[in-house]
């Protein structure tokens, strides 16, 4: 996979078990404009390539890290209501 904003915003993402991409364009924009500013996106592939648990937390330096941690915590909450 190349080593793009977008793709490591998918993949992390995917990662945290968001399996899609948000619908509202603007946010997508968004969560890849705040991966582009990132200074670690070496480090971000890293942690996805080594990744050997489902649904981990994002890492302490990803940028996207609270609004991805806020879905994957609202899927859970969902799932456990559901």
């Amino acid at each position: 996979m190349p080593d793009t904003a977008l793709h490591r915003v998918q993949g992390m993402r995917q990662a945290l078990g968001l399996a899609r991409m948000p619908e509202d364009a603007d946010e997508t924009s968004d969560l890849v404009a705040r991966c582009r500013t990132c200074s670690k996106p070496g480090a971000c592939a890293k942690w996805l390539d080594a990744l050997e648990i489902e649904a981990p937390r994002a890492p302490a330096y990803c940028v996207n890290r609270g609004r991805l941690e806020g879905e994957r915590r609202a899927g859970i909450d969902a799932a456990r209501a559901g």
